[in-house]
């Protein structure tokens, strides 16, 4: 994780900071987790397609979406073949040029899928970091997105608050 930090900064010409603060967990009303947002970011509630969003102060946001079933009989490598995948195509969708890369990433609360993706949205460079996970079969996606522009700066809060997630049951 180090390295991809600092292959971001030089990318971004950015410097990236320390681990942002985090605030107090957040218990997303019928979610089985908790998870912390950075400190500054405010939760903002459900929508019509997300169960959980919130926004940061320098134009960052999370959304946070249940997706269908997955048989957890099959090796995490198809969940990431199916995952990279489905977000290719999205993403891809909407924006022909769009870079999607996905990879296998351990976190506090288990294995999961990092995509990044690089989209213009509206010709506005936008850059999402999305984490999918499994939890009893179901699959949770933790979106964090911002402007290409403000990632060197967004990247500490988005690494922080994922880390943060916990299954409460």
């Amino acid at each position: 994780m180090a390295l991809r930090r600092v292959v971001m900064a030089v990318l971004l010409g950015a410097c990236v900071s320390a681990p942002a603060a985090l605030a107090a967990a957040t218990h997303p009303q019928g979610l089985p987790l908790t998870i912390t947002l950075p400190a500054g970011w405010a939760a903002t509630g459900a929508t019509s397609q997300a169960r959980f969003t919130a926004v940061g102060p320098n134009g960052g946001h999370l959304a946070v979406t249940t997706g269908g079933s997955f048989p957890m009989s099959l090796p995490f490598s198809v969940f990431v073949q199916t995952e990279t995948a489905a977000a290719t195509k999205a993403y891809r969708a909407e924006d022909p040029h769009a870079v999607v890369k996905g990879r296998k990433v351990t976190l506090p609360s288990g294995p999961a899928v990092q995509i990044t993706a690089r989209v213009s949205h509206g010709g506005a460079p936008t850059a999402v970091d999305l984490y999918s996970l499994l939890h009893k079969g179901v699959t949770y996606h933790f979106t964090y997105y911002t402007s290409a522009s403000q990632l060197g700066a967004a990247l500490p809060a988005f690494t922080s608050s994922v880390k943060s997630i916990r299954w409460a049951s």
